[in-house]
């Protein structure tokens, strides 16, 4: 969905839509959005009520589904309040709890103060990387993204995942068709002629956003600690390209503690995004609820399996 003044689209969402076949109703869900603010230009918020207006009007309104956005607005931000004004005034309605929880380093200050904050074992880990004698290449051309996928199946491997990150194959496939200023950029860490750690890393406005990471056996092996290499480089990196924060994507010390406890060892700040939802259709808020009860029930089922299977096994 597009909101255009003057000719110029001002502001964009694009959604999936999910239908109860015959009774037509369910849900269309805007996953980080709508995008309003231009780069370089003064963020105007009639754009961000024009498109919410529009979204309630077409989706809610016409077609009696259930609009959920999971927005990427800033809570911390100095309009925040303003923004949740908008949207709560255009008839949607503020999650209790935060859709989305991540951590993301402030990059404003010198570099040496942004390391002072790292955790003990943090610092400590990056200062025996740095001794390893790594060496770092970051670029957008497919090579490098070739580069990255290798490690990535690597690691993919290693854990014994049911199957290959689709993801992977769609965003490296994107980046063909995105401008020179929009790709992204691989950083791989390698070591004797051999990479042995990989990151994907996407800049969008002030943000820079870690997408995917990924280890090789070598390096999980030895223990060469080059990923804390790869994200101290990236810190660097996104400080020169102008960037105010750096995204570590995602926050879980109950689902994912490792990773958990890696990202939080940056001492960076916790942020919690919110979600809004609109509907004005019973059936429509009955089914979404329904289908995902059922849901959350067989992830419950499926996590009891794999343990079960991992205790007779053991």
């Amino acid at each position: 969905i597009l909101v255009r003044r003057n000719g110029r689209v001002v502001a964009a969402a694009e959604g999936r839509i999910a239908r109860v076949p015959l009774l037509k109703k369910g849900i269309v869900h805007f996953l980080w959005g709508p995008v309003w603010r231009r780069r370089g230009a003064t963020p105007d918020p009639a754009d961000l009520r024009q498109i919410l207006r529009a979204m309630h009007r077409h989706y809610a309104r016409d077609q009696g589904l259930l609009v959920r956005i999971r927005s990427n607005e800033d809570p911390g931000a100095s309009q925040a309040r303003a923004v949740s004004t908008v949207f709560e005034k255009e008839g949607f309605r503020p999650s209790r709890r935060p859709h989305y929880t991540t951590i993301r380093v402030d990059l404003a200050p010198p570099l040496d103060q942004i390391r002072s904050r790292f955790s003990k074992s943090w610092k400590r880990h990056l200062r025996a990387a740095e001794k390893n004698g790594f060496s770092i290449s970051a670029g957008t051309d497919a090579a490098l993204l070739e580069r990255f996928r290798r490690v990535y199946g690597e690691m993919h491997r290693r854990k014994k995942l049911s199957r290959y990150n689709p993801e992977i194959d769609k965003y490296l496939a994107m980046q063909r068709h995105l401008s020179d200023g929009s790709k992204m950029t691989a950083v791989v860490c390698g070591m004797a002629g051999e990479d042995v750690a990989a990151n994907i890393v996407s800049v969008m406005g002030d943000t820079g956003l870690f997408m995917f990471g990924g280890s090789s056996n070598r390096a999980v092996r030895e223990n060469l600690r080059g990923s804390y290499l790869l994200h101290w480089w990236t810190i660097a990196w996104l400080k020169q390209q102008g960037c105010r924060w750096y995204d570590l994507k995602g926050y879980d010390p109950v689902g994912y503690p490792g990773v958990s406890r890696f990202k939080a060892g940056t001492n960076g700040q916790v942020v919690e995004y919110l979600e809004y939802t609109a509907c004005t259709s019973r059936t429509s808020r009955g089914i979404v609820a329904g289908a995902e009860g059922l849901l959350r029930l067989a992830r419950q089922v499926n996590i009891q399996i794999r343990r079960l299977k991992y205790h007779v096994q053991a």
